[in-house]
């Protein structure tokens, strides 16, 4: 084989991830090739005409090919950053997304403000990023999580093991229906993309499990759900937060709405989405 460098192999992973139809085809390439390396990105960058052996370029070329194929960088790379926290991740769970970071900080805005609501729980929990985050972030405050697909929930474990270097309070649960206790703040980034979406998107081959994507024929179906059990199941005044996509907002208002809760809001994510609404457990609209 014809020795190459770390440049050209850059280059040509681009290119070859640029026909595939990938989003950020030299940061992905980038990532690959670090990864293959044991490098971190800027250390790859200094070293840009340092020979790339057979073995490596072999193996990057690997990556490269199942890259796309439409495996996400995070799962080739077995890890994906979130609020400034490195989370192990596979394909039994959703790859956290920069947007769901949103949630954290509007929990956090309350832990804040109201120090002596110190019990929250996530539901549907995943990775446990906003879990594990609120944790690592808020030693004194009591969280917990839960997932009905417990090859997440081991995923959980791994992640709470890592950045913890304990093991948070777990349910494997249909939504709250196994979970005790009551709450301060319930939060959840649930699945919430159309059934329709979901089918889409597996038929081209999306690794992502169905099960943390799929919210039913209008994405709301676990929302509708959450809003009710949630209910009894909060403190009075305490709150439920939810992640929805931007076209459900007003729909997710009113069923949140319907269910008593009260002082609505809504909060964007940094391209003007709206993303996470907030009610209060037996407040007054």
């Amino acid at each position: 084989m014809k020795e190459t460098d770390i440049r050209k192999a850059l280059q040509d992973g681009s290119s070859y991830l640029t026909r595939a139809g990938a989003e950020t085809p030299y940061l992905d390439a980038c990532l690959l090739l670090a990864e293959t390396l044991s490098l971190e990105k800027e250390q790859l960058f200094a070293r840009l005409s340092d020979p790339l052996a057979d073995t490596p370029h072999d193996q990057y070329q690997a990556l490269l090919t199942q890259r796309a194929a439409g495996v996400p960088v995070s799962y080739l790379r077995k890890r994906k950053e979130f609020y400034g926290l490195e989370f192990y991740v596979d394909q039994r769970v959703l790859v956290p997304r920069p947007d769901t970071e949103l949630i954290v900080e509007t929990v956090l805005e309350v832990t804040d403000t109201l120090p002596h609501f110190d019990r929250i729980h996530d539901c549907c929990t995943g990775s446990g990023c906003i879990a594990v985050t609120l944790a690592k972030l808020h030693p004194g405050i009591e969280v917990s999580a839960s997932d009905i697909s417990e090859p997440a929930l081991e995923v959980f474990a791994i992640n709470s093991d890592r950045l913890l270097s304990r093991q948070l309070e777990t349910y494997a649960s249909n939504l709250l229906e196994a979970v005790p206790g009551t709450y301060h703040i319930i939060v959840s980034n649930p699945p919430y993309l159309l059934s329709s979406e979901v089918d889409t998107m597996q038929a081209s081959g999306w690794p992502e499990p169905r099960l943390a994507l799929d919210g039913g024929d209008d994405g709301l179906d676990l929302v509708r759900k959450l809003a009710v059990q949630s209910k009894s199941r909060l403190h009075q005044r305490g709150y439920l937060m939810l992640e929805v996509a931007d076209p459900q907002m007003e729909t997710t208002v009113a069923i949140l709405e319907a269910c008593g809760y009260g002082d609505i809001e809504v909060r964007h994510d940094l391209a003007g989405r709206r993303r996470v609404c907030i009610g209060r457990n037996g407040a007054r609209s």
